[in-house]
């Protein structure tokens, strides 16, 4: 089924704000439960690490939606 240009602009849009929200919850859910929990500080460091490379991930995720975007609406 195919859709309407403009609908996949609205969609692509929705796509990139979801990045950003979900990057901001996974920091916002995990991080002051890594503070409180009796792990090792070695572990909690490791734990900030991994959570940091995802937030970055996903933020390049929202980039890339965007190039999507941008490229899609100039045409």
């Amino acid at each position: 089924m195919k859709i309407a240009k403009e609908e996949l602009l609205d969609k692509l849009r929705r796509a990139s704000e979801m990045e950003e929200v979900m990057a901001g919850v996974l920091t916002d859910l995990v991080s002051p439960h890594v503070l409180m929990s009796e792990v090792s500080e070695e572990k909690r460091q490791k734990i900030r690490s991994l959570i940091a490379v995802i937030h970055a991930d996903t933020l390049e995720h929202q980039k890339i939606v965007l190039g999507l975007l941008k490229n899609l609406s100039e045409n």
